[in-house]
């Protein structure tokens, strides 16, 4: 839980340096998903979660208060949905970690669909945002396998 508040705080911390033309990667939502991925019956506690940080998000830098809490909320419903989907066989690290990689994708460009950003800063921001995301998506690929190996024995 404590990775979570962290995660939105570096987050934030982050956007205020960025520019404006830049989104601030979405490490929130990463660690999120992560928890609601890999923890069995967290899904309604992650949903307030999801609530509250896209709310304190709004309300710090979008002004469009409600989006970022419904676009955190819908991602964390369908990617859990997609994620039982799946045989216990199958939930695998690299699922696991492409289907978080994929929340917070699909959060990008809902941004950039509902602010009408311009073509060279969309290419711009969106690279930027994933070389800034892949080391967290691996780090969380690996914790995952360690935490699946140990489980297993």
């Amino acid at each position: 839980m404590i990775w979570i508040g962290a995660s939105w705080l570096f987050q934030d911390i982050l956007q205020a340096f960025l520019t404006q033309n830049i989104l601030a990667p979405e490490y929130f939502l990463l660690f999120l998903l992560y928890r609601t991925l890999s923890q069995e019956g967290s899904g309604k506690s992650s949903i307030w979660i999801a609530f509250i940080g896209g709310i304190l998000w709004d309300l710090r830098w979008t002004g469009l208060v409600g989006m970022s809490s419904g676009l955190y909320i819908v991602a964390v419903l369908i990617l859990n949905w997609i994620w039982h989907l799946f045989p216990g066989t199958g939930k695998t690290p690299l699922l696991l970690a492409l289907l978080v990689w994929f929340g917070a994708l699909n959060i990008y460009l809902a941004r950039v669909f509902v602010w009408d950003i311009p073509v060279f800063p969309f290419y711009t921001g969106f690279l930027v945002q994933q070389l800034c995301l892949l080391p967290a998506v691996i780090i969380i690929y690996v914790y995952y396998s360690w935490k699946v190996a140990s489980q297993n024995g």
